[in-house]
């Protein structure tokens, strides 16, 4: 119901009919159809009632940072340390991965991991190679690479890939010994960006 205009003037009783207007606009006010637009401000909100999922449609409930466990494609995990955050504000995600080696972990070319179901990359990314964040890729000597994950013609994963230099800057799968050999103690890390549909 709709807010109605109304008004009194000094000295009337209101009649039957104005006081059941002011009766429905106390209703309009109470389901939120009373209020224009532009009329709420922050002092209207209680702490912590705007959401993700109360701006964008299907968007996830939370900004809070959200743990999960990459799973990876031609990486071998094994005795490994392999931990992952996101978040989502709005359509953009921001998300964070690292992986350590263990004695039992191994990588061959062409390495990528799956991003949970409900921050699946936009279909806008399905084709070419797009880079969405840097990557980390540190030896237990401490020497480290630049790398880029990228989503490359497939929405449902991440390629980590190495970023060489031959007379100009190329991108190069990652594998068991690009771009160097990788032990124990080795570090696979990202910082990532990308948009949701």
């Amino acid at each position: 119901m709709a807010y109605v205009s109304w008004s009194v003037v000094f000295g009337e009783q209101p009649s039957a009919a104005k006081w059941n207007i002011l009766g429905t606009n106390d209703a309009s006010f109470n389901d939120g159809t009373g209020i224009a637009d532009d009329a709420i401000i922050a002092r209207h909100l209680a702490d912590g009632i705007v959401t993700p999922d109360r701006l964008v449609t299907g968007a996830p409930t939370t900004w809070d940072w959200q743990t999960f466990t990459p799973s990876w494609t031609n990486l071998t995990v094994g005795n490994g340390t392999n931990t992952g955050k996101y978040r989502v504000s709005g359509k953009t995600v921001q998300m964070v991965t690292v992986f350590t080696f263990g004695s039992t972990s191994s990588i061959t070319i062409g390495a990528y991991f799956t991003p949970p179901a409900a921050i699946t990359p936009s279909s806008n990314y399905s084709t070419a190679i797009h880079p969405v964040g840097v990557a980390e890729l540190r030896d237990i000597s401490g020497a480290f690479w630049l790398g880029a994950p990228a989503i490359r013609n497939a929405v449902d994963r991440i390629n980590i890939l190495a970023i060489g230099v031959s007379g100009f800057v190329q991108y190069a799968d990652i594998g068991s010994t690009t771009p160097f050999t990788w032990t124990t103690g080795d570090i696979l890390a990202t910082s990532i960006t990308y948009g949701i549909d």
